[in-house]
C-alpha cells in the first residue's frame, strides 16, 4: 500500500547522472510533486534554503520553513494546469530566503513537467543582484566605450585646432620682423595653446589607458623639464623644491609622454591643496625592496620612487578610504583639474609599479610613485628602445615634392606655409579620393605623403591601402589627433611609414619630413 502513496526514491543510474548535472549548477534547482514533495534538489538549492540533501527527496516542503516560505508566493494550483515541459515557461520574480543570510530577490523560471505520477513543478533560481551587477557592469562598459568614441572626436577637432594654432604662431615668432614687444605675447599665446593640447591629450587618457611607449628615462631631468614648464602657473607663494642627485638615480624603462602627465596631474593637485601658498617638494630615490617587507601592491626588487608631497590641505577622512577614487581627491574636486590618482594609478599600474598615498585629515599629502629599476646586465635591451636622437637642423629644407592629404583645410593651409617657406613643392589633397587620383596620375612624382588618419569617406588606412596598391615603396608620415595604439601591430607591419601626433610645432614637422626623405635615400 505505502508503494502507491510514496513517491519511488531508489535512483536508478539515469538520474544519478541527472543529479550530477544539477549539482554542478550554480543555481539552485528544485522539484516539487503533486503533494508539494520536493522530488529533487540539487546542492546550491540546498544550500540556499538549509536543507539536508540526502534528506530532502520525499519529505514535504512545508518540513523546510525557507523553502515553505519560497514556494508560498506561487500559486502551485495556477502553474500545475499549465501546459507541458515543450509549451510554456513562467518567469516569475521571488524574494527568496538564505540560509544564514538577508533573503533576496531571484528571478525563478517556473516549468511544469508530465510525469507518470502527476505533475511536477521545477523552479530554477537565478540571483537577480548578481544579474543586475553583470547588466550594471555591461552598461558601464558601453558607456566607456561611448566616452572613448567621444573623447576620440573631439581629441581629433581640438588637435586639429591646435595643430593651426601652433603652427600658425611658429611662424610668427620666427618673423624676422617681430617686434621683442609682441614676440613675449606669442609666447604666452603658444603656451596657452600647448595647455589647451594637452589638456585634450588628458580627455583621451581618461577614456582610453594605452600601453606605455617605453623608453630609457631620466627622471631627474624629466621632474626639471616639467617643473620648469609649469612654474609659470604656479602662485608665487609655493616653495618647490626638487631633486638635484642625478648621478644618484638610473634610468627607468618607461612611457615620458605617460609619467610626464602623471606628474603633471599630481603638481596640479598640490597647487588646488595650497591656495594660500605652501611647500611642494619632489624626491627621487632608488630603493630596494626585500620579499619580506613586500605586500600588495608592493613588489620585491629595485625600484625608483618619485614622491611628490605638499603642506597643503590633506584628504577629508571619508577620502583616506578611497584614494583612488575616479577622478580627483575632495579637496580638488570643485577645481577641476589633474588627470585624478585613478588614471595616475592606471598608468602606473601598466608600467610594472604602483602608487602609494600617504595623508591624513588636516594638513599635509604624500603621493609616492614606484616604477621597476633598470634591467639586470644581459637582459633584452630591444624591449626598450633607446629615445631616438634627433640630428637634423631646426631649419631644414629641401626640394622634394610632397603630397599633404587632409580633410581640415587650415592643417593643410598650415603644412604648406611651413614646408614651402622651407623649399618643398606641396600638392594638397582635401580628402582621400581625391589624393589617390591625384597619386594615380603620377606616382613618380611625389617623394613623401603626408596622411591624416581620420578623414570623412575614404579614412586614412583605406587611402594608405590604395596608395601602396599604385607604390608600395613611397614613404608615409602619419597623421593623427588621437590615440591610434589599437593600430600599432598594422604601423609596425607597414614599411616605410612614420607616425606625428597632432598637434605638432613646426620643428617636429620640418626635421621629421627631412629624416624620412634622408633615410629613404640612404643605402640599406
Amino acid at each position: 500500500m505505502n508503494n502507491q502513496t510514496e513517491p519511488e526514491l531508489n535512483p536508478s543510474a539515469t538520474e544519478l547522472r541527472l543529479a550530477g548535472i544539477l549539482d554542478a549548477l550554480r543555481e539552485p534547482v528544485l522539484g516539487l510533486d503533486e503533494m508539494n514533495r520536493v522530488v529533487f534538489l540539487n546542492r546550491a538549492a540546498a544550500a540556499r534554503f538549509g536543507c539536508a540533501e540526502a534528506d530532502s527527496p520525499g519529505r514535504l516542503a512545508d518540513q523546510c520553513p525557507a523553502l515553505l516560505e519560497t514556494i508560498s508566493q506561487l500559486n502551485l494550483k495556477e502553474l500545475r494546469a499549465l501546459p507541458g515541459l515543450s509549451r510554456e515557461t513562467r518567469t516569475l520574480e521571488l524574494r527568496v530566503p538564505h540560509a544564514g543570510h538577508d533573503p533576496s530577490w531571484m528571478r525563478a523560471a517556473v516549468q511544469v513537467m508530465d510525469a507518470g505520477s502527476g505533475r511536477w513543478v521545477v523552479l530554477l533560481l537565478q540571483d537577480l543582484a548578481q544579474q543586475r551587477q553583470d547588466e550594471l557592469a555591461l552598461n558601464r562598459a558601453w558607456q566607456t566605450r561611448a566616452i572613448a568614441a567621444l573623447a576620440d572626436g573631439v581629441a581629433h577637432d581640438f588637435n586639429n585646432v591646435f595643430t593651426a594654432i601652433l603652427s600658425h604662431l611658429d611662424l610668427v615668432l620666427h618673423a624676422p620682423e617681430l617686434p621683442d614687444t609682441l614676440k613675449e605675447y606669442v609666447m604666452h599665446a603658444r603656451h596657452s595653446a600647448h595647455r589647451g593640447a594637452d589638456l585634450v591629450s588628458r580627455l583621451t587618457s581618461f577614456s582610453h589607458c594605452p600601453a606605455p611607449a617605453f623608453t630609457r628615462l631620466n627622471l631627474v631631468r624629466m621632474v626639471q623639464r616639467i617643473m620648469a614648464s609649469l612654474r609659470p602657473d604656479l602662485p608665487e607663494n609655493i616653495r618647490i623644491r626638487l631633486p638635484q642627485n642625478e648621478a644618484d638615480i638610473p634610468e627607468v624603462p618607461a612611457d615620458e609622454g605617460q609619467i610626464s602627465q602623471v606628474l603633471a596631474s599630481l603638481v596640479a593637485n598640490a597647487r588646488a591643496a595650497m591656495p594660500q601658498g605652501g611647500d611642494l617638494v619632489i624626491q627621487l630615490e632608488e630603493v630596494a625592496l626585500a620579499e619580506a617587507l613586500v605586500h600588495p601592491p608592493r613588489q620585491a626588487g629595485r625600484f625608483v620612487k618619485l614622491t611628490v608631497a605638499h603642506s597643503g590641505s590633506g584628504l577629508a577622512r571619508e577620502g583616506l578610504d578611497q584614494p583612488h577614487a575616479p577622478f580627483l581627491p575632495p579637496q580638488v574636486l570643485s577645481k577641476g583639474q589633474g588627470l585624478g590618482l585613478s588614471i595616475a594609478s592606471n598608468m602606473i599600474t601598466a608600467h610594472g609599479g604602483w602608487m602609494e598615498f600617504a595623508g591624513r585629515p588636516g594638513p599635509g599629502s604624500e603621493v609616492a610613485i614606484f616604477l621597476p629599476g633598470p634591467r639586470e646586465e644581459g637582459a633584452p635591451a630591444s624591449e626598450v628602445p633607446a629615445v631616438p636622437l634627433e640630428t637634423a637642423p631646426t631649419d631644414a629644407g629641401g626640394t622634394e615634392t610632397i603630397l599633404v592629404i587632409d580633410d581640415e583645410a587650415a592643417v593643410r593651409w598650415v603644412i604648406k606655409a611651413v614646408l614651402s617657406y622651407r623649399g618643398y613643392r606641396i600638392v594638397e589633397a582635401a580628402n582621400g579620393e581625391e589624393a589617390v587620383r591625384k597619386f594615380r596620375q603620377g606616382p613618380g612624382e611625389f617623394d613623401l605623403i603626408l596622411l591624416d588618419m581620420h578623414m570623412p569617406g575614404l579614412d586614412g588606412w583605406e587611402t594608405l591601402t590604395q596608395l601602396r596598391a599604385v607604390d608600395s615603396q613611397r614613404p608615409v608620415i602619419l597623421l593623427s589627433g588621437v590615440r591610434i595604439e589599437e593600430q600599432a601591430a598594422r604601423l609596425a607591419r607597414e614599411r616605410s611609414v612614420t607616425f606625428l601626433a597632432k598637434p605638432f610645432d613646426n620643428q617636429e614637422l620640418t626635421r621629421l619630413v627631412r629624416r624620412t626623405l634622408d633615410a629613404r635615400r640612404s643605402p640599406g
